[in-house]
């Protein structure tokens, strides 16, 4: 097969796509679409500021419309933003990594890579190789070997939210969020495969407190905890993830309750991005690994929370972080980093597995960016025999969520296998989509 090296894309057209998942949870793609008719697909989703996400996002594709764009980079460029503007502005860097991550697939479907692929190609892509920029594939070409798989971790914070927004008033009341239920969601995903599952137990936590050490709002999280990991085992990891609900003094006292109740990782007690002085203090103290930066745009932000002793692990979400180009970066250089720390035994580093652990809690458009962004950035490590950390993905918030795409999403014994085909490999099932939610040009 020839491939091209210097393909461009023009965009034309937007469309947005919507999807009621659960009554707490739209699911929001987009299509970027040029006058050939080839498309590049991305997810938004966003809660509570999508509208502005869109706005905004209508607003740059236009001014990128009928541009030739023949990397992600163009579009930073074109549209005269610098990374560290873009990083102060969460609705600016939704929309920008919509569009950047759409131009990726398409560029990778003109190219006929798989995104995996063609994330990996980086700077050779960019040099045209051979006549008129065309690289030809090997004399010999290599067997074709199994379809790859990506490891996911189970997040079980929205199976334990309702799923039927007409049986419910709103807003809508937890089904089930007993540390019981935390047990039975917990056993069910490790049922299914999956070696890591991830739960957020103390959503009903808002610091200040009125007492010093751990909040008395934080001991139902700490017996959903302990409920959920005797569920799972010894055998398997949990992870908590805090959602930034407390503060310096609270999240010092929960650390040695959750090191004594089995967890694996601690997930933003404070927000890393908006509070780095007092996170640097908990990981200082904390013997747990450290994860977060969901919200970050850039590989700079990343390579600071990191070395800054911010955090252990960071978690780039392809949706905020720049688009998969730009995560792809960060896994590369991020993973690199670790390894040289590890073999020199200076710096930041405190833990001896990786240090990149893509953030998906959404739809499967996100999920399988993602997974290709983790295979792509894996591929380029030696990881002697071990691997990257697990990607996220939102476990059990509805039956029909595999028929989104088309091919479906395809997940066994908790990883993900990557379908074939260039680019993301998969595309929106209209049918699906139009009979949970609606399509529209903004």
């Amino acid at each position: 097969m020839t491939v091209l090296t210097d393909a461009w894309f023009a965009p034309r057209s937007l469309t947005c796509y919507e999807v009621k998942a659960r009554p707490m949870t739209t699911w929001t793609f987009i299509e970027l679409r040029d006058d050939a008719g080839l498309a590049g697909l991305a997810e938004i989703t966003y809660g509570q500021g999508q509208d502005r996400v869109i706005s905004m996002l209508g607003r740059l594709a236009g001014r990128l419309r009928g541009e030739r764009l023949r990397s992600d980079s163009d579009v930073m460029s074109r549209l005269g933003l610098s990374p560290a503007d873009v990083a102060k502005d969460i609705v600016l860097a939704t929309a920008v990594s919509g569009i950047r991550s759409a131009l990726a697939d398409a560029l990778a479907r003109r190219a006929a890579l798989p995104l995996s692929d063609f994330l990996s190609l980086g700077e050779a892509r960019s040099k045209p190789a051979g006549a008129g920029g065309l690289l030809a594939a090997p004399a010999h070409p290599a067997p074709p070997s199994a379809a790859p798989r990506v490891e996911l971790y189970a997040n079980i914070n929205r199976s334990l939210l309702p799923e039927f927004p007409e049986k419910i008033l709103m807003p809508p009341e937890p089904s089930d969020r007993s540390a019981r239920g935390f047990a039975a969601m917990a056993k069910r995903a490790m049922d299914a495969g999956f070696k890591t599952i991830k739960c957020a137990p103390f959503d009903e936590c808002r610091a200040p407190f009125r007492a010093a050490g751990v909040p008395r709002e934080a001991e139902k999280g700490l017996e959903r905890v302990q409920a959920a990991k005797a569920a799972i085992g010894p055998e398997r990891k949990l992870y908590v993830d805090c959602h930034s609900r407390f503060d310096l003094a609270s999240a010092l006292a929960l650390e040695p309750e959750l090191r004594a109740a089995g967890a694996a990782w601690y997930e933003e007690p404070l927000d890393p991005l908006a509070d780095p002085d007092n996170m640097r203090r908990v990981h200082e103290k904390a013997h747990l690994p450290i994860a977060g930066g969901e919200h970050g745009f850039g590989l700079d932000t990343f390579a600071r929370l990191l070395g800054d002793g911010v955090v252990d692990i960071v978690m780039p979400d392809v949706k905020h972080c720049g688009g998969a180009a730009e995560a792809y970066r960060t896994g590369v250089e991020m993973e690199r980093n670790r390894a040289m720390e590890l073999s020199t035994g200076s710096g930041w580093l405190r833990i001896a597995s990786g240090c990149v652990s893509m953030h998906c809690p959404s739809g499967p458009v996100s999920l399988l960016t993602s997974a290709h962004v983790t295979h792509a950035f894996s591929q380029a490590m030696n990881w002697g025999g071990g691997g990257p950390l697990p990607l996220e993905h939102a476990v059990y918030e509805v039956a029909w969520r595999r028929d989104v795409l088309g091919p479906a999403e395809r997940i066994e014994g908790g990883s993900l296998v990557l379908p074939g085909g260039p680019g993301l490999g998969a595309s929106l099932d209209y049918s699906a989509v139009l009979a949970h939610g609606r399509r529209w040009e903004p």
